[in-house]
């Protein structure tokens, strides 16, 4: 029975998936529920801490940069 279900949310996450993206939204929390001793994303781990050292600085540049346009443009109508 766990297998049936497992193969069903396979399936729709799939389709998902295939259509709209995030199908991971609905696999991976069937899995969790219906395999909770099963170690799961373990590979991912190393890639999202790379992709965080690589976002964040970028993304903390970019909002000083939107402050300091924001912050000229309230200068400029004397709102500030």
């Amino acid at each position: 029975m766990t297998l049936l279900l497992l193969c069903l949310f396979a399936f729709l996450a799939g389709f998902i998936d295939a259509i709209v993206g995030g199908g991971g939204l609905i696999q991976l929390p069937a899995m969790l529920l219906l395999l909770p001793g099963a170690v799961v994303g373990q590979s991912g781990r190393p890639g999202a801490a790379l992709l965080q050292q690589l976002l964040v600085p970028a993304l903390r540049q970019q909002m000083r940069k939107r402050k300091a346009l924001l912050l000229g443009q309230l200068r400029q109508r004397r709102l500030l």
